[in-house]
């Protein structure tokens, strides 16, 4: 299953002049001053508390039985963030896990919220690590390492096997796709399909590997994760191409006005939802880390009213609870206690895509 990072023919977004790889649309770039940034770091780096859940969050431990039955309906368990564990078709799958107490450089920086639901001690046997790009908060050098003498297999996007095999996993056991590229395990097909937004994890190394979403089938179900990504057509190119999807796991946070080339405001996620057509949506990328200047309740409150207008199914499980491709969110939601009573979330009509709330603003 192995294959080099870079294959013989070149693919669009990837440019030998620079050897970098780059969004299909040029990227949007905005002119921020040095006071600008200067600011929004500070706030990032100092304000973070406020923005964060002043106790902890409900979480279930996962029954380990009952996520390992045989079924054809797929097993959920969401971590927090991006990670997610999945029973599809008896093969577990481990995406984007990060369990360490950090998604930072620094391990005082960019802090967890609470400790994960379990220990990767007590995880079941891993098959496969689907990882979608190679940032600090879906790419977790500590967790990496716990899997260095594991069997499991790594599945990536093009150019992150040489990390991999850095902290010590085998080539052999990791393969690097292109977008709209597959491979196989087991049952289940895997595929990288295309993202907007960029890679990198020193000053040095922007966008040297590649980035993107994955679609999951099979032989009862077809589950799309997103990454991260800002808005684009290609959630319509993937419906078409791999419709109907009964899961789609979505970026929903860490969003601002500064960064519109990296994550969704909640109403493009729903657009890029709409976009997917799937059965049932389930809002990532919020719930455990502060990387933005919104508070942590607002992406999927958001995101969660303007699912009701449309009418769109919306799964929102607690951490560590244990859901199948069939569950649905039942009132009250968990978060709903969390929001603040005073919040600035408006809810602008459907057709506007482009909304920010007043922190995201200032």
């Amino acid at each position: 299953m192995t294959e080099k990072a870079i294959s013989n023919t070149t693919p669009p977004h990837y440019s030998t002049a620079d050897q970098r790889f780059h969004n299909v649309r040029p990227s949007i770039y905005l002119h921020i001053g040095w006071r600008e940034r200067l600011s929004v770091l500070r706030r990032l780096l100092f304000t973070a508390r406020s923005r964060m859940p002043e106790q902890r969050l409900p979480e279930v431990t996962p029954n380990w039985r009952e996520f390992l039955k045989p079924d054809n309906k797929t097993r959920v368990i969401w971590f927090g963030h991006s990670s997610l564990l999945l029973n599809m078709d008896d093969v577990t799958v481990l995406i984007d896990p990060v369990f360490s107490a950090s998604a930072a450089p620094f391990p005082f920086r960019i802090k967890r919220f609470q400790p994960p639901v379990v220990p990767m001690e007590a995880l079941p046997a891993i098959d496969v690590i689907v990882l979608s790009h190679n940032h600090y908060d879906h790419l977790d050098r500590v967790t990496i390492y716990f899997f260095r003498d594991k069997k499991t297999h790594f599945v990536t996007p093009l150019g992150m096997g040489k990390t991999l095999q850095k902290w010590g996993i085998a080539a052999e056991r990791i393969t690097e796709r292109d977008w709209y590229k597959e491979c196989a395990w087991k049952t289940l097909r895997l595929t990288a399909t295309p993202a907007r937004h960029a890679s990198g994890r020193t000053p040095f190394d922007h966008n040297r590997t590649l980035w993107c979403s994955w679609v999951l089938q099979s032989p009862h179900e077809t589950l799309y994760y997103s990454g991260d990504s800002a808005y684009d057509d290609h959630f319509t190119a993937i419906k078409e191409r791999f419709g109907p999807i009964d899961l789609a796991f979505v970026e929903n946070g860490q969003y601002n006005r500064r960064w519109p080339d990296s994550h969704m405001t909640p109403e493009q996620t729903l657009q890029a939802v709409l976009d997917l057509a799937p059965r049932t949506f389930v809002p990532i990328h919020w719930g455990m880390f502060t990387l933005s200047l919104h508070h942590w309740t607002e992406p999927v409150q958001r995101s969660c009213a303007l699912a009701a207008q449309k009418g769109v199914q919306v799964l929102c499980p607690r951490l560590g609870e244990v859901v199948d491709s069939y569950s649905l969110s039942t009132p009250p939601l968990w978060w709903m206690p969390f929001v603040p009573e005073k919040t600035s979330v408006s809810l602008p009509p459907a057709s506007q895509g482009t909304a920010y709330s007043e922190n995201d603003s200032s």
